[in-house]
């Protein structure tokens, strides 16, 4: 949840290119600050300011200790974009299988059926395309159900 000390130093612990140690320190600071601000009666908002976003906060943090901080992905994103382009996928091709198996028995202009049998073709990328699609899914799914996990962790701290 946005404009909490947590989330803020959750941020910035996102940020950091920095070992589990020296991650904890930071934190342990933050922690700090952010309770004399209260009781010196500086709001959230106050000291956020003052410290600069959780990205620029964690960049002087790096730079202190000689590091580049992280650079952060945005994984949900491309989670749900993959997530799409998988059922988009699967969506063709069954919709080319049910084209294609309504077309077997009728050749040209035929009215009906016909004796010709037609071989398929040698390669079919209908199930590399599903498998493909499937595994792309399970991906996304994946990184969606970690995303969801990590909010509802960070909502109960």
């Amino acid at each position: 949840m946005k404009g909490n000390p947590k989330w803020y130093i959750k941020e910035v612990r996102r940020y950091l290119s920095l070992d589990r140690a020296q991650k904890d320190e930071i934190e342990r600071d933050l922690r700090e600050m952010f309770a004399a601000a209260e009781e010196h009666g500086e709001s959230f908002d106050e000291l956020s300011e003052r410290l600069g976003s959780p990205r620029e906060y964690a960049a002087r943090v790096c730079e202190q200790f000689g590091k580049k901080p992280k650079k952060r992905m945005l994984p949900l994103a491309a989670a749900i974009a993959a997530l799409a382009a998988a059922v988009a996928a699967a969506a063709v091709c069954i919709v080319a299988a049910v084209l294609r198996e309504r077309d077997k028995s009728v050749i040209g202009y035929a009215d009906g059926m016909t004796a010709i049998e037609l071989k398929p073709s040698e390669f079919d990328p209908t199930a590399l395309i599903l498998i493909t699609a499937a595994i792309a899914a399970a991906a996304a799914m994946a990184v969606i159900c970690a995303h969801i996990r990590r909010k509802k962790e960070t909502m109960r701290r």
